[in-house]
C-alpha cells in the first residue's frame, strides 16, 4: 500500500551563504551504522560510534529490497543518515517526499520537513517548505528493522512535476569534516570522536555539589551522567545535542581562561555556556517573537541571568548569524569579569558576572563550563580553551579598555606594558624609588624591586601627604604565609586607621588561621571593612603572587574588587555599630576625606603600582 500525508512548514527557510562559501563538492555525505539489538525507531547513537560506512552518495534513489543495502553488507538493523547542502533554484514553495521502509525523516536548515517515522512497508510521506534560492543545509536520517528496506528522496518544485531530487542539486562540503586546528596555548576541549572529558550537569550550584559528601556527589553526577550521554552524539567533529538531557559539563575546573567555539543551532532553540558553572552566556532565536519581552530580539551572546539594568546582561549589538551558519564565540573571564565576542562582534565589554545562585556571594574562583540546552538541537565544534596565569590576569585588568574588553597579553602592545600604568585620570602616588609624598614611619617600611615593604618586625601607618574624599585606588598586593597589613582609607594622620579613619580595608592571607593557628573574625578577612563588613573569601592567588585590587571609596560606600572579583560592596552608613567585632567605636567612620596609606603590621607585605583616581 502506497500513502501520502502532507506536512506544511509554514515559515520560509532563507539560504545559507556559509554553506555556499565552503568548498562544496557533488553528492551527498552517507555514515551507515549497524546497530546491535532490534530497532523501533531512530536510534540515538553511542558517543564515539564511528560508521561502518561512510561514502558519498550521487542522491537518495534506493528502491525497496530483500537484499543488502545497496553497496553495504547492512541487511536488517541499520541506520543511516545523509547530510550536505541542497542547491535550490530560484526562490518558492517546494514540496518533498520520502518514500521508505523503515523510517525516514527529512530537515533542511535545522528544520523538520517530512516526518516518515515508525515501522511501515515502502509508503511516501511528503511535507512543504517556502525555500529562498542558494544553498541550504540538508539531513535525511532512515533506518530499517526487517525485511525489506528502500529510501527515496523526490520533490516537486513550484509548477513543475514531481521528480527523484537531481544529483546536480546535491552537494557536500570537502571542509566539513577536516577539524580546525587547536590555536598554540590552547587545549581542546572536545576531541571530535567521543565525550572524553565530559560528564554530566544541570543549573545547580558548583559549591554545593563540592560541598556534598564524596558518594553523593559521585551518585549524582553519575545520575545527569548518563541522562547526558542518552542525548548527546558525536557527529563528524560536531558535538550535536537534540534539545534534551543533562549538560555537557566539563570534568575538570577551571578559573580565568579564554575559551574559543562555534556552535549552530535551529529556531526557537534555547542555549547557554555556563560560566564556572553559572549561567551564562546566552545562545537563543533572535527571531522569536515570543521571546522578544525577554530580550531574544537583541540577539546572543550576553549574560542573561545578570540583574536587569546590569552591564553585560544584554550584548551591545545583535550579531547572530541566520540559521544554518557557524556562530564563532570567544569568551575571556579573569575573577567575575566577562568579555564576549560574537562573531567577532564585541557583545559583553568587561562586565561582572553575577552569581545566579546567590547573587550576595561571587561566582566560584573555579568550576566548569557548561553547554545548556533545552528547545531544539544544537551543534558545537573546536571547543579549545587557554587557562590563563596570574601575571598576565593582572596584565588584562591593569589594560581594560571600555569599547574593548578584557584584552590577552599578546593583544596588548609592547608600547603599552612599557607605559606608566597611570591612565583614565588616575595619577602614580608611589615613584617606586623612595617615600617621596609620603608621611608617617616611613622608617619601618623599605623599598624593595620597586614595592613598598613594610620591614619584618615593625609596622605603624604610613600614609599620603596628598588628602582625598571620593576616589579609586588600584595597586598590587603580595603577602607572605600569615602576612598581616592594612588599606588607610581617609587616615587623619595620627591615631588607629581602623577606628579613627573612614576605615581599613583588611590584607591578609586568605589562609591565615593555617598559617597562625590564629582564629579570626570574618570581618578581619582580606578586603574586610575590618571589624564591621565582611568580605568573601577565597579569591586571593597563591602566596608568593602579586594580586591586583581595586578600591572604590563614594560617600559611605566601599567597593573592593580582587584579582577581578567583587569581594566587598557595602554602605558603613548602615551598618549597625552595636553589633561591631568587639562592639568597638569607630569615630572615624564618618570621616568625609583624609590620606590614602598602609597599616603595617610586622609582616613584610608588598604593595606596587600604587594608582589614585579622584573622583
Amino acid at each position: 500500500m502506497n500513502r501520502t500525508v502532507m506536512f506544511l512548514l509554514a515559515a520560509a527557510l532563507t539560504v545559507c551563504p556559509a554553506l555556499a562559501g565552503d568548498a562544496l563538492q557533488p553528492g551527498l555525505i552517507g555514515r551507515y551504522y549497524q546497530m546491535g539489538g532490534s530497532l523501533q525507531d531512530f536510534p540515538t547513537l553511542p558517543a564515539g560510534q564511528k560508521p561502518d560506512v561512510e561514502r558519498v552518495d550521487k542522491d537518495i534513489n534506493f528502491a525497496s529490497t530483500l537484499a543488502a543495502f545497496p553497496g553495504t553488507k547492512l541487511v536488517d538493523n541499520f541506520y543511516v543518515n545523509w547530510t550536505g547542502v541542497i542547491r535550490i533554484p530560484k526562490d518558492g514553495n517546494y514540496t518533498f517526499y520520502l518514500e521508505s521502509d523503515d523510517g525516514s525523516r527529512l530537515f533542511i536548515d535545522g528544520k523538520q520537513v517530512v516526518d516518515h517515522s515508525g515501522l511501515h512497508d515502502m509508503t511516501e510521506m511528503s511535507g512543504r517548505a517556502e525555500l529562498k534560492a542558494g544553498d541550504h543545509e540538508l539531513k535525511v536520517e532512515f533506518f530499517d528493522a526487517e525485511e525489506e528496506a528502500g529510501c527515496i528522496l523526490s520533490w516537486e518544485p513550484a509548477g513543475q512535476t514531481k521528480e527523484l531530487v537531481p544529483a546536480a542539486v546535491l552537494f557536500h562540503a570537502s571542509s566539513s569534516s577536516a577539524p580546525a586546528k587547536t590555536p598554540p596555548g590552547f587545549t581542546a576541549l572536545f576531541n571530535g570522536q567521543d565525550l572524553a572529558g565530559w560528564r554530566g550537569g544541570d543549573t545547580f550550584d558548583h559549591r554545593k555539589l563540592l560541598a556534598l559528601p564524596a558518594e553523593q556527589r559521585a551518585a549524582q553526577i553519575a545520575k545527569w551522567t548518563e541522562t547526558m550521554k542518552a542525548h548527546w552524539t558525536v557527529e563528524n567533529d560536531e558535538l550535536v545535542n537534540d534539545g534534551k538531557g543533562a549538560y555537557a559539563t566539563t570534568e575538570k575546573d577551571y578559573g580565568d581562561f579564554e575559551l574559543l567555539l562555534e556552535y549552530k543551532t535551529v529556531a526557537k532553540a534555547d542555549s547557554g555556556i555556563y560560566l564556572r558553572g553559572c549561567p551564562q552566556v546566552q545562545i537563543w532565536d533572535s527571531m522569536e517573537k515570543e521571546k522578544f519581552p525577554l530580550g531574544a530580539d537583541k540577539g546572543s551572546g550576553g549574560l542573561w541571568n545578570n540583574s536587569p539594568g546590569a552591564p553585560g546582561k544584554d550584548p551591545l549589538v545583535l550579531a547572530d548569524k541566520p540559521f544554518g551558519e557557524w556562530n564563532t564565540v570567544r569568551v575571556i573571564m579573569v575573577g567575575a569579569r566577562v568579555t564576549v565576542w560574537l562573531n567577532e562582534k564585541l557583545v559583553v565589554d568587561n562586565a561582572l558576572l553575577e552569581n545566579y545562585y546567590d547573587r550576595k556571594t561571587p561566582v566560584p574562583s573555579k568550576g566548569p563550563v557548561q553547554l545548556q540546552t533545552h528547545g531544539g538541537e544544537i551543534r558545537w565544534r573546536n571547543l579549545c580553551l587557554r587557562e590563563i596565569g596570574a601575571e598576565e590576569a593582572n596584565q588584562m585588568l591593569w589594560h581594560a579598555k571600555p569599547g574593548s574588553g578584557l584584552r590577552t597579553g599578546r593583544e596588548i602592545s609592547a608600547e603599552e606594558k612599557g607605559q606608566a600604568l597611570a591612565q583614565d585620570g588616575f595619577k602614580s602616588v608611589f615613584n617606586g624609588r623612595d617615600f617621596t609624598g609620603w608621611a608617617g614611619p616611613t622608617n619601618e617600611y623599605q623599598v624593595v624591586d620597586g614595592a613598598i615593604q613594610c620591614r619584618p618586625g615593625k609596622g605603624g601607618t604610613i600614609y599620603t601627604t596628598d588628602e582625598y574624599s571620593d576616589f579609586i585606588v588600584r595597586l598590587e598586593i603580595k603577602l607572605p604565609h600569615g602576612g598581616n597589613n592594612g588599606l588607610a582609607i581617609r587616615y587623619p594622620g595620627h591615631g588607629v586607621t581602623a577606628y579613627d579613619g573612614m576605615c581599613e580595608i583588611q590584607v591578609l592571607d586568605d589562609n591565615y588561621e593555617q598559617a597562625t593557628g590564629e582564629k579570626i573574625d570574618p570581618r578581619q578577612a582580606h578586603g574586610s571593612a575590618y571589624g564591621m563588613v565582611a568580605a568573601a573569601r577565597g579569591y586571593q592567588r597563591p602566596i608568593g603572587e602579586w594580586n591586583y585590587e581595586e578600591v572604590t571609596i563614594k560617600g559611605s560606600t566601599i567597593k573592593v574588587e580582587l584579582n577581578g572579583t567583587m569581594i566587598l560592596d557595602t554602605d558603613l552608613s548602615k551598618v549597625d555599630m552595636a553589633n561591631v567585632m568587639d562592639h568597638s567605636a569607630h569615630p572615624g567612620k564618618d570621616r568625609t576625606s583624609g590620606s590614602f596609606g598602609f597599616a603595617g603590621h610586622n609582616d613584610p607585605v608588598a604593595f606596587r603600582n600604587i594608582l589614585i583616581k579622584k573622583l
